[in-house]
């Protein structure tokens, strides 16, 4: 009986060192998982980050494409309302000339 109490107290201390031991594999695996999580929210926070910046850059592209099609469009504009004024004057001045002619 009392080899028998031995061999289970044996038995009972491999499986005291197997739980402490397991207990020891469970806490190294949730402070990784924890090390993970963490990872991956500050990966996920300078993703989310580094998205404004790009969407930042974007529109500010936008709005100097949009600025300058303005400023092409009113050079556009101006140059064009040029050209009608030469093109009268020029008018004005071929009618004027072919009334001199007709006069000599």
């Amino acid at each position: 009986l009392l080899a028998q109490c031995n061999g289970l107290q044996v038995q009972l201390q491999a499986k005291t060192e197997e739980v402490c031991s397991l207990t020891m594999e469970v806490r190294t695996a949730k402070e990784e998982e924890a090390r993970g999580t963490e990872a991956a929210r500050r990966a996920q926070s300078r993703t989310e980050m580094l998205e404004r910046q790009v969407g930042d850059r974007d529109a500010s592209r936008e709005e100097k494409a949009a600025a300058q099609a303005l400023a092409h469009r009113t050079e556009m504009q101006t140059l064009k309302e040029q050209l009608q004024t030469k093109t009268l004057e020029a008018r004005e001045l071929s009618h004027m000339l072919r009334a001199w002619e007709a006069m000599r």
